[in-house]
């Protein structure tokens, strides 16, 4: 422990702060790939394991940014900055300023507070992003009447081997990317707002957390001397005022405003002439499950636009290899293809071995290829592509850290057979 090791007189950059720095490193080669492993895992005890880890890891982060020992020690190396080169200082800046942000100064009844509070926070963040790791699919069911349109790859099963015999049909939705594709082609306005009611049912138990999230955030924020949670969280970035956020915002939606309206009046017009084909009564709103029926409908008469005729053309396997294929020109890479498996540096002595958690997963090698020979590139690191949906997962787009990125010498002689 660095504060029983040091004495304050000879307390200095080099044998207080990067060491504090180096373990922090290091412990993060190891967060990163156990929190990581929360989102991904297709074992649910993989899972649960990695959101205890995460549990723990926030509980070591409150203790150590209360640490009073450590904080003095951290200031004695501050005082004596004289001539420092600006990195290190605005290190140094940065780490008093985490101490102060977290509560240090003040009084001890509140540290409690302070630390019961990120505790639960963090408790309340893990049990929420659990919430959202959906099943294999949702059982919606919905009349068969009211699916005029909609492809036969949303229903549970063919029309000719569903065995409900109350005429209707069950839909399969694994997320939701799915959901909003969905609701694209259901032409019911019912059937529309019953499917989209019925999906977010199943996020009902994370209202009260993130209710709850909001209470803890506003104390937290109070306890610190700031009137809004944003105001502290700002306090660090490179803007500092929530109203100039504001401010920016109101003058963007002055802007986009006009050209929205115009494009939402389009949409309940054709919303009010379909019901008045079919003879229901409009009530003149347009809701969130509408939009992206009508979003497409426009596209379709208004620019030619066809999605399905669209998606023909660009396979995914094949998409994300053109698409890597521009990152590398643009910005001098060279990704490459695997095939899941990844070659240790050779200086381990090591056998070759699969890395990826599900054989789903796309593993690319990227290389530093900016003007130079293929011989010549830096080995940079794994780029991993986890892009279909499934149970545990967690939902929608996501980029994760699974570990810091390093160069080790001769790792390059690995791929040169590429």
């Amino acid at each position: 422990m660095i504060v029983q090791t040091v004495d304050p007189a000879a307390a200095t950059f080099d044998n207080t702060i990067l060491p504090i720095i180096h373990e922090e490193n290091r412990l993060l080669c190891e967060r990163q790939l156990t929190e990581f492993l929360a989102s991904v895992s297709p074992f649910e005890g993989v899972r649960q394991a990695a959101r205890t880890a995460k549990c723990q890891f926030a509980e070591f982060d409150a203790r150590t940014s209360t640490r009073q020992d450590l904080y003095d020690l951290i200031f004695v190396v501050s005082s004596r900055a004289e001539g420092m080169d600006p990195e290190s200082r605005r290190l140094i800046d940065r780490l008093l300023s985490d101490f102060s942000r977290q509560g240090l100064a003040a009084t001890p009844e509140h540290r409690r507070r302070l630390h019961e509070i990120d505790a639960e926070l963090n408790e309340v963040e893990t049990e929420y992003l659990h919430n959202l790791q959906l099943p294999e699919h949702f059982d919606i069911r919905v009349a068969e009447r009211e699916l005029e349109g909609v492809p036969q790859r949303f229903r549970h099963a063919p029309r000719d081997e569903d065995d409900s015999n109350d005429g209707s049909v069950g839909l399969k939705l694994g997320g939701r990317m799915q959901l909003l594709d969905l609701l694209s082609y259901v032409r019911s306005h019912k059937a529309r707002e019953t499917i989209y009611r019925e999906y977010a049912s199943h996020h009902q138990p994370n209202v009260a957390l993130f209710e709850r999230a909001i209470m803890l955030r506003y104390e937290k924020a109070r306890i610190l001397g700031h009137t809004t949670y944003t105001e502290w969280l700002m306090a660090t970035r490179m803007e500092k005022d929530p109203k100039c956020v504001v401010t920016f915002l109101k003058d963007l939606l002055t802007t986009i405003g006009p050209a929205k309206d115009s494009i939402v009046e389009q949409w309940r017009q054709m919303k009010k002439e379909d019901l008045e084909t079919i003879g229901q009564p409009d009530d003149g709103n347009f809701y969130v499950w509408d939009r992206f029926y009508y979003t497409k409908r426009m596209m379709e008469s208004a620019f030619a636009f066809n999605s399905d005729t669209v998606k023909e053309y660009f396979p995914l396997e094949h998409t994300v290899i053109c698409m890597l294929g521009i990152f590398g020109h643009l910005f001098g890479l060279r990704f490459v293809n695997t095939d899941g498996i990844a070659h240790p540096c050779p200086q381990t002595d090591s056998e070759e071995r699969a890395t990826v958690w599900h054989e789903d997963v796309l593993l690319f090698a990227v290389w530093d290829h900016a003007g130079r020979d293929q011989e010549d590139a830096d080995f940079l690191g794994y780029l991993y592509m986890d892009l279909y949906p499934r149970p545990g997962q967690i939902p929608g787009f996501a980029d994760l850290p699974i570990h810091p990125v390093c160069t080790h010498r001769g790792i390059e002689q690995v791929y040169r057979n590429y």
